[in-house]
């Protein structure tokens, strides 16, 4: 018996497409809830637990948000709490920072939205003003730093047993995310 697998047929394929369909159904609908969650309203979500922090400011430090995640992947939401936001004229002057999505300026709420498989890392990479990872949110630095003023984060923790299953579910959500909370700022996902 050999172990070279076979094309699959015309109706394994329609078969895997539709359980795919089936999968990204799920996967929106639990966005939507994220989605509903992050604009004030009672959601009850299947496969994260959430936390809200306030960002807060300390003296010497910029920005700081304190939680402790029980698992290292989710999705994470920043959100300002003023209803009007004006964004700086020089926001997007800033080494490696991530930038204003051209449109959804002043747009709404959502600042940014993001996935990871390290949330502790990647949100303290975001409120620094010095870290050079790649189109962090730089919420520290004297261009940003007004904005963030008033804002939070919004941390979904992706549930224990749903861990080995991060490269399907995360990018996924985001993406739809994406689409539904239209981010000010970063590049959007697809």
């Amino acid at each position: 018996m050999s172990d070279v697998k076979q094309p699959i047929n015309k109706q394994e394929y329609d078969e895997l497409e539709a359980k795919i369909g089936e999968i990204k159904n799920y996967l929106k609908t639990e966005s939507e809830k994220i989605a509903d969650k992050v604009n004030g309203k009672k959601a009850d979500l299947s496969l994260f637990k959430v936390k809200k922090r306030k960002l807060k400011k300390d003296e010497g430090k910029g920005y700081i948000c304190n939680f402790t995640p029980k698992t290292d992947a989710g999705i994470y939401v920043f959100c300002s709490n003023k209803t009007e936001i004006k964004i700086p004229k020089n926001f997007d002057n800033v080494n490696y920072g991530a930038k204003l999505n051209e449109g959804n300026e002043n747009a709404n709420r959502c600042l940014y939205v993001g996935k990871s498989y390290d949330l502790k890392k990647r949100i303290k990479e975001h409120l620094s003003e010095k870290d050079k990872s790649p189109y962090s949110l730089k919420c520290s630095h004297p261009n940003r730093e007004q904005l963030f003023t008033n804002s939070k984060v919004y941390i979904f923790e992706l549930k224990d047993e749903l861990v080995e299953h991060k490269e399907l579910i995360l990018p996924t959500i985001e993406g739809f995310l994406h689409e539904m909370l239209k981010p000010q700022i970063g590049t959007p996902r697809t």
